[in-house]
């Protein structure tokens, strides 16, 4: 396969839900997913369908039943 450039868009369609492109790996989205207030759609480059099949079911029910996520951070302690 990686003599002929990888893996297809065709085939990686058939691996994820939501593909939208090919890394070594399929490119997919989680979508319904509410953090912070705001909906946000969440790349994947992952083989496994169900893994982003289950991420965006959590991401719907928590969303509509709850709060959505609620993320914060540190500030960066490093300078590059």
């Amino acid at each position: 396969m990686l003599r002929k450039g990888g893996l297809s868009p065709e085939i990686a369609d058939h691996m994820i839900e939501n593909c939208i492109g090919v890394l070594p790996l399929p490119l997919g989205l989680s979508l319904g997913f509410k953090v912070n207030g705001r909906n946000l759609i969440v790349p994947m480059a992952l083989e496994e369908p169900s893994v982003i099949a289950a991420a965006s079911a959590i991401a719907k029910l928590v969303g509509e039943k709850g709060t959505g996520f609620l993320c914060q951070s540190t500030p960066p302690i490093m300078i590059a």
